[in-house]
């Protein structure tokens, strides 16, 4: 019996010691690994976003190569069925530097602890459920929740306003999305005993004047992120301004907004537009037009225009970030502000260490749509 329990724990030490000395020799490689694991079909929304991220990556890893940063990508479909344990049994999938995914949450921890035996890097790139990132060093979640969002909303808010008469306009829309903002931020006004107004879109001009004051610049929250109600309360602002020019404005918007900046640019600026978030897609912006010309180069269509952000453009800048950051500080890449060698077309990313696991993205910004129609990004 002791025989058996010296032979088990000498089997189990060369396990391990094989495992150490493949990790080793895989770092050393100077060709990185790329792995893909995400629904790669066209049979649902999911699949086609997925399928448009891909070709990000594909696009980013080809510009790479140019650059002399030699990579190989190996692509697995892990559909939503998929039991995610068949394709980790497959033989490239442990020589991987790297594994974007996967895509729904009851994955992640298998892969995760895949990526954790074989000190892969794993970077979780859209919404899930779970606590990976709080206990796995291997682990980069770009996904920030939305609680954590109006967190910081709120904190922006409260630094970038401090003197300015808040003004929060019903919009009477019973299906928004955002109470948990307004009264969240209504309630952070109220700790620090600063005042605000509260008027109503259906309000007449006469009343919905008074809550904005001619002695202090005026910043408005509204609580609906849709676009009949937000092309309401500009109209309305257009009236108050004809009667009482000079007076100043700003608004505090939502990411839903640069759904319609095509057709209320004009009144972003008008208005001083601040919206919170943690991208922003600039179509006319030159390197913007590049990345489209040449996607539609590659793959004979443009991207998904109702994509908010885009996601090949998502792809192509998540695979910059990491494979430029490994390339330069190997297994030892954070993905810190420091250690960035890219700007983002469109995502930008931040990530700093959860307790003692791994890492989540903190990038935060406001979009800022000045008066003189120029933007400006407010980086926190």
């Amino acid at each position: 019996m002791k025989d058996f329990i010296k032979c088990f724990l000498l089997l189990t030490v060369l396990l391990c010691a094989s495992i150490a000395n493949a990790q080793t020799d895989k770092w050393n490689n100077g060709t990185l690994k790329v792995g893909v694991m995400l629904p790669l079909h066209n049979n649902d929304g999911d699949g086609q976003r997925m399928v448009e991220y891909y070709r990000g990556i594909l696009l980013a890893l080809n510009d790479l190569n140019t650059e002399g940063i030699k990579t190989e990508v190996r692509a697995w479909n892990v559909p939503i069925d998929a039991d995610i344990r068949t394709t980790l049994l497959e033989e490239d999938a442990a020589k991987q530097h790297i594994i974007f995914g996967p895509l729904y949450s009851d994955k992640v921890g298998y892969l995760a602890n895949f990526c954790k035996t074989y000190d892969i890097k794993m970077v979780i790139p859209f919404s899930i459920t779970g606590d990976e990132v709080t206990k796995n060093s291997n682990v980069f979640q770009v996904y920030q929740s939305p609680e954590e969002l109006n967190r910081k909303s709120i904190g922006a808010f409260l630094e970038r306003f401090p003197g300015h008469q808040a003004i929060f306009i019903n919009c009477n829309d019973d299906q928004s999305t955002k109470a948990a903002f307004t009264k969240g931020l209504r309630q952070q006004l109220d700790a620090v005993k600063r005042s605000y107004k509260l008027t109503n879109i259906n309000t007449p001009m006469a009343d919905f004047a008074k809550a904005f004051s001619v002695n202090q610049p005026n910043v408005i929250v509204v609580n609906s992120e849709k676009s009949p109600q937000l092309t309401r309360v500009f109209a309305k602002l257009d009236s108050l301004v004809q009667s009482r020019p000079g007076i100043a404005i700003s608004m505090f918007g939502y990411n839903e907004w640069f759904m319609y900046q095509k057709y209320d640019l004009a009144q972003f600026y008008k208005y001083n537009v601040y919206i919170p978030t943690t991208f922003y897609y600039n179509a006319v912006a030159d390197r913007t037009e590049e990345f489209e010309r040449k996607y539609f180069e590659a793959y004979g269509e443009n991207m998904d225009p109702s994509g908010l952000p885009r996601f090949g453009l998502t792809g192509y800048d998540h695979t910059m970030f990491f494979i430029r950051g490994l390339a330069k500080y190997g297994k030892f890449f954070k993905g810190t502000a420091t250690e960035n060698t890219w700007r983002a077309l469109q995502t930008r990313l931040n990530f700093s260490r959860v307790g003692e696991g791994g890492y989540q993205n903190n990038n935060f910004q406001l979009m800022h749509f000045l008066s003189n129609q120029s933007l400006e990004a407010i980086t926190y």
